[in-house]
């Protein structure tokens, strides 16, 4: 662990020129469920040093990320980024002070967030790097092989009733723009009147339904609340066929956090109380999407 440690101190010195004997208070931050991050101090000045969990090349594309992060920053979304290695996938950022995370059940930090979601849908930022939600998942089959089986006995049925919704949804032909993908209450933080969306590490070009399928598998609601956000996002009643499309991607979004969980129990991470979450909502979204589509 010594010799992990001296590598990102080496990291952190060169990044901001400074001595190694005055990297101070170097001290593990947890919260993170796949990478290992750090505080640290240089010159009375906080900072978080960010090392990329095990097999998260398997998933994530660095470039994509630092693209979306100076996106993020342009739309004034997260201002955090001070360096990012796009090879190696550490990266240091500004340790924001007294920042809490998001609460679910607050009424207007929902408000602004999906405000702030729709703000990032509505500038219509595009990129070479697609969220290809389908390949992902077939990806992360190929990955876990049988181990899917082994945790939900209706894992195989899912996945049949899934790609049958995805062909419905596809066809839609709903405009993409780049998303977080990964919104959920780590990554949202409030310091007094300032909003962050941080950690990129998802980001691609998607559809925006994805963003808020990603928010809603990772909260507590139930689906008279999940309706209402749809609402919320919409800025009035969400039309059927919006609402359709929604419900249809956030199925197969759903399964795709089903396969992402598998894949990090499988290596060793565990992702505690997601694992059922994402396997509960992704069940609901298939019965509610098979009747809207008919299926």
């Amino acid at each position: 662990m010594t010799n992990t440690i001296n590598n990102y101190t080496q990291n952190i010195a060169k990044t901001l020129e400074c001595e190694i004997d005055s990297i101070l208070n170097f001290t593990p931050l947890f919260g993170g469920l796949t990478n290992h991050s750090y505080t640290f101090e240089v010159d009375g000045k906080k900072y978080v040093y960010r090392e990329p969990g095990v097999e998260t090349d398997a998933y994530i594309n660095r470039k994509s990320e630092f693209y979306a992060q100076l996106k993020a920053k342009e739309l004034g979304l997260d201002n955090s980024l001070v360096f990012m290695d796009q090879t190696e996938g550490w990266k240091i950022s500004n340790y924001i002070e007294n920042a809490r995370y998001f609460d679910y059940m607050h009424e207007e930090d929902v408000k602004v967030v999906i405000e702030k979601v729709r703000y990032l849908h509505d500038a219509n930022i595009q990129g070479e790097w697609e969220f290809d939600l389908f390949q992902k998942i077939q990806d992360f089959k190929q990955e876990i092989g049988d181990v899917g089986r082994s945790h939900f006995s209706d894992y195989d049925d899912l996945s049949e009733r899934v790609e049958r919704i995805y062909e419905c949804v596809s066809r839609e032909g709903y405009a993409k723009t780049l998303c977080h993908n990964d919104i959920y209450t780590t990554n949202i933080l409030f310091q007094d009147d300032n909003f962050y969306l941080i950690d990129w590490e998802f980001a691609m070009v998607a559809d925006p339904a994805v963003d808020l399928a990603t928010f809603i598998v990772c909260s507590p609601y139930d689906y008279s609340t999940i309706l209402k956000v749809l609402d919320q996002y919409a800025g009035g009643t969400m039309s059927e066929a919006d609402k359709h499309h929604f419900i249809g991607t956030f199925a197969v979004t759903g399964f795709y956090w089903m396969n992402w969980a598998i894949f990090q129990e499988h290596n060793g991470t565990d992702v505690g109380d997601f694992f059922e979450n994402y396997a509960a909502y992704t069940r609901l979204f298939v019965e509610q999407a098979e009747y809207f589509y008919n299926l």
